[in-house]
């Protein structure tokens, strides 16, 4: 990183991916995610930024997570198109996919360490809006590699809305009475 840039971020690739909704794929072709599979963070800068918050038990947000510190840290951030990782896809069953949809518990902790956490109306609305959002996109974005695979996903998500939304609403409140803060958890040497 001679050139004094504090963060590089790669191209992640899915080779073999089909267009299933049984199968969870990892691409990253244009940058702006900045998911650990592939980043390249100045060893000074990981530390004082705290690393990855462990409050997030489990894979899924936290990546996310320390990408908005990065990100609101100021710090210079280059893409790499020819740094290029292959994640290939891995398969998963329906419980699998009724799994992940539960998970969604660590998007609650990220709003909440990242002072987007909202009041009860104003949650139900945002996801509402959020539904109504993709469904719209799924309509007038139509890609075809992965449209079998997209369509799926929006018609679990409006069928399983009734039962994730007070789940979501529970964690986002349990989060907020907690005193969920953007300072990291993770313990710094």
């Amino acid at each position: 990183m001679a050139d004094e840039t504090d963060v590089l971020e790669g191209c992640t690739l899915a080779p073999g991916a089909s267009d299933s909704p049984f199968e969870e794929q990892v691409e990253n072709r244009h940058g702006g995610l900045l998911w650990s599979c592939n980043l390249a963070v100045r060893r000074e800068l990981y530390f004082r930024l705290g690393g990855f918050d462990a409050d997030f038990t489990e894979a899924a947000g936290e990546d996310m997570e320390f990408a908005w510190r990065l990100q609101h840290a100021g710090v210079r951030i280059r893409f790499v198109p020819d740094a290029v990782v292959h994640h290939p896809p891995r398969r998963i069953a329906l419980v699998g996919l009724w799994k992940r949809m539960f998970m969604i518990r660590w998007m609650a902790l990220y709003r909440a360490k990242t002072g987007q956490i909202r009041s009860l109306p104003g949650t139900v609305s945002h996801e509402c809006l959020d539904l109504l959002r993709i469904t719209s996109h799924l309509a007038t974005r139509f890609e075809p590699g992965s449209w079998r695979r997209q369509t799926f996903h929006v018609v679990q998500r409006w069928i399983t809305f009734p039962i994730v939304l007070p789940y979501f609403l529970y964690w986002t409140e349990r989060f907020r009475h907690a005193g969920a803060s953007p300072e990291p958890s993770a313990t710094k040497p």
